[in-house]
């Protein structure tokens, strides 16, 4: 069960990885506290990095890897 009753609250941190990772989040089975201990960080801190921090790079990627995701540099299009 999510922590939020609708999930997690809209992210107040803009930017786009992380409103994209707190989507993922919200679509998930898994609450966030379950996601956070499966991929061994603090079990607050999908929520504190969509409210006012950043997260490393290694742990943002470990918690994509719970959700089944993996995060990937392309070059853009438009360059």
């Amino acid at each position: 069960m999510p922590k939020y009753k609708n999930g997690l609250p809209p992210p107040g941190n803009k930017d786009p990885l992380i409103m994209q990772l707190t989507a993922l989040v919200n679509d998930s089975e898994l609450s966030s506290t379950q996601i956070c201990l499966a991929a061994g960080v603090g079990t607050s801190s999908i929520s504190t990095w969509a409210s006012r921090s950043s997260p490393s790079i290694q742990n943002f990627n470990s918690v994509l890897e719970v959700l089944g995701y993996e995060l990937v540099i392309q070059r853009r299009n438009d360059l």
